[in-house]
């Protein structure tokens, strides 16, 4: 287990000692690369709970598949990511009726 992996694991424990004290239905994740955001989402999506991937890195990932650069001009990138969030809300949102 790497630090980040003992990080993501003692921040679930509190989020689980917490939850029956604090109702929070959405978290935010920031921080730098390689600091272990997806780390820590991975543990708490094993732990059950719903997460919404980093669109960012997703797209990445597919240009690097492509053989693109990771990163196409900022504002095609923008483009991109929001119109992929648009995308995710809205099949989350047919997917769980109330959501909002």
């Amino acid at each position: 287990m790497n630090r980040y992996e003992a990080i993501g694991l003692l921040l679930v424990g509190v989020f689980k000692r917490r939850r029956r004290h604090v109702r929070m239905s959405r978290i935010v994740i920031t921080g730098a690369p390689g600091a272990g955001k997806t780390t820590l989402l991975l543990a708490l999506q094993a732990r059950g709970y719903t997460i919404v991937g980093d669109t960012a890195r997703t797209i990445i990932q597919d240009r690097r598949r492509r053989g693109l650069s990771p990163r196409s001009d900022p504002y095609a990138f923008a483009q991109e990511a929001l119109r992929m969030d648009i995308e995710n809300f809205s099949s989350r949102c047919k997917s769980r009726p109330g959501l909002l």
